[in-house]
């Protein structure tokens, strides 16, 4: 890790001469910075980069940083282009999971109309299990099955779940209304269980956020 920070683009002030901006400009917390993607996967689509090079030792106010920061991108995106809507996060951590840098980086996108793959399935999903089910919300029964398992962990408003139908071994699920201090607090200690417990050194995240407009 720390032969990685020798010649790292992300790293200090060398961002500013070796990344791009957003063409609203770069946002950036004390934590934290934005860097437009070289390698667009989509026409709003941009890097969140921690200003701590080690993604196996971040704190929980790290993660938070930039998932707030990610909140602010998708509000300045969303303002220019309203028909962009569905925002999106991939975090790769290390090249095993995919990961191009080894500095601590997610990629966020705002999606037209539709979410990607598998979310826009379980998004349409939901939909008819409401239709069919008199209105029940599918992600809530998701949950109740879970609790009534044992299968969870409340962390204040979120729960961690560890799923049923995973796609990959030790996968684990975050299921909240907001994106908030719980989230952070779930995700860290998630961080922590997989790094100190189980000595795993890489992974891949995903999550998606409710449309810009319901």
């Amino acid at each position: 890790m720390e032969e990685s920070k020798k010649n790292c683009d992300f790293c200090g002030k060398n961002y500013l001469n070796s990344t791009a901006e957003d063409s609203f400009g770069r946002l950036e917390r004390t934590l934290s910075y934005t860097a437009a993607n070289t390698f667009k996967y989509d026409h709003w689509h941009t890097l969140i980069v921690s200003r701590n090079h080690d993604t196996l030792h971040l704190t929980e106010d790290e993660i938070g940083d930039m998932f707030e920061l990610a909140k602010e991108w998708f509000q300045k995106a969303y303002a220019i282009e309203q028909t962009y809507t569905c925002p999106e996060m991939i975090w790769d951590a290390m090249p095993k999971s995919g990961a191009s840098q080894m500095h601590t980086h997610l990629q966020v996108s705002l999606g037209f109309d539709i979410y990607y793959g598998n979310i826009e399935r379980i998004r349409q999903g939901a939909r008819l299990y409401a239709q069919i089910n008199n209105g029940r919300n599918y992600f809530n029964d998701y949950l109740y099955v879970h609790q009534a398992l044992g299968l969870t962990i409340p962390i204040g408003n979120v729960h961690i779940i560890a799923h049923l139908t995973p796609i990959k071994d030790l996968e684990i699920m975050i299921v909240g209304e907001k994106l908030e201090k719980d989230f952070y607090k779930a995700l860290h200690l998630i961080f922590r269980t997989f790094v100190d417990d189980l000595n795993e050194y890489s992974f891949s995240f995903g999550m998606h956020l409710p449309p810009m407009v319901r």
